[in-house]
This record gives structure tokens, C-alpha cells and sequence, in this order.
């Protein structure tokens, strides 16, 4: 045989299939190793997101909840879940999330945590329940964005008060409210003169 991967070489099962899983018995009958023990799987507390949000740090739990910014707009690493009480920024730390689009149902499990002051779930499983409409925004006073919104998908209206940058700043007489436009939405800020 050519190119056994590693230190391993090839064997013959007894059904005659081929393996590098088996432990090498040099001049003896190939031996499958013993099976690996039996882990029940650990029950994860599944929780609605605005629980999810004031949970310590560090817990581990379940979400469910539909897509409303599905990966690959901010990054392919990052999504937002909405189950009605709230919002939450999914993100798995060492690769891309599944493909997922906007109004998909999903289960998430993972562990809470906080990224530049945003509560947010460093994902263990991502699991698609099916496909389903995209959430309409809430429509909210510009003074109320913020804080108990953050991670939901919303919609403000108001007069621009200040541009900086990536930043807009609108009000509509009920309080301040920045929008970030971040590159990777390929939102085009309007010119404004």
C-alpha cells in the first residue's frame, strides 16, 4: 500500500473493510481496539435568551430561537438567535457556523461569556430544527435602544444629530442612539451634505 497516514499502517477487519483505527499487533491476528466507554450525554438546561442574557458567566446552556442575522454578514464565526423574549450573539470561537439562513429555527448550545461588553454564547453544537420566515423588527423610540435590545433585531427612525465615522447618531425626541455600520454588511451610508 502506498501512503498510510502517520505512524499507522493499514488493516483488515473480520467484514473485510480497511482501517488505520487498529493498534498494531506485529505477527498476531489484527484486533479491534476495545470501544471507547459509554458517556451518557449531559442534559444541558435549555433557557429562553432573556434568561440566557443574565446568566452568570461561564454557565453552560441551551438556546432555541430563529436566525435573524445569519453567519457570514458580520463574520461566518457569528450569528444572532431570537426566540421573542430577546436577542443573543452566537459566535464560535475556532471555525465558521453552519450555513444558516435568516428565519432558520436552531438549537444552540454553548457557554456564556462576554466580547467588548456584548453578552454573547461561545458556541459547542449548532443544530438546524428547519427553515422558517425572517422575524420582522421591533420598532422602537430611539431612547430605548440599548441594553435590554441588544442582540434583537429592531427597527428606530429619528434625525441625524451626528456622524462619526462607522457611526450614526439619530434621535427622534425620546433619547441618542448609535448605529455602528460595520464593513462587513456592505451597507452603503447615505451622503449626506
Amino acid at each position: 500500500y502506498k501512503n498510510p497516514p502517520g505512524d499507522r499502517s493499514y488493516s483488515k477487519t473480520a467484514a473485510g473493510a480497511w482501517t488505520t483505527a487498529y493498534p498494531p499487533s506485529p505477527g498476531q491476528p489484527n484486533v479491534a481496539p476495545p470501544p471507547a466507554p459509554y458517556v451518557p450525554p449531559t442534559e444541558v438546561p435549555r433557557v429562553p435568551i432573556a434568561h440566557a442574557r443574565g446568566a452568570a458567566h461561564d454557565a453552560f446552556l441551551a438556546i432555541e430561537g430563529w436566525v435573524i442575522v445569519p453567519p457570514g454578514i458580520f463574520s461566518k464565526r457569528t450569528a444572532y438567535v431570537y426566540d421573542g423574549s430577546a436577542g443573543l450573539q452566537i459566535r464560535h470561537w475556532s471555525r465558521d457556523l453552519p450555513p444558516l439562513a435568516e428565519g432558520d429555527r436552531v438549537h444552540v448550545e454553548g457557554k456564556m461569556t462576554a466580547v467588548s461588553q456584548e453578552i454573547v454564547m461561545n458556541v459547542r453544537d449548532v443544530v438546524r430544527l428547519g427553515g422558517g420566515e425572517p422575524s420582522s423588527p421591533t420598532v422602537l423610540p430611539t431612547g430605548q435602544v440599548g441594553g435590554w435590545w441588544e442582540g434583537s433585531l429592531v427597527r428606530i427612525s429619528g434625525t441625524v444629530q451626528r456622524w462619526d465615522s462607522d457611526d450614526i447618531y439619530l434621535d427622534d425626541g425620546s433619547g441618542l442612539a448609535q448605529v455602528r455600520l460595520r464593513d462587513s454588511t456592505q451597507i452603503v451610508p447615505p451622503k449626506l451634505s
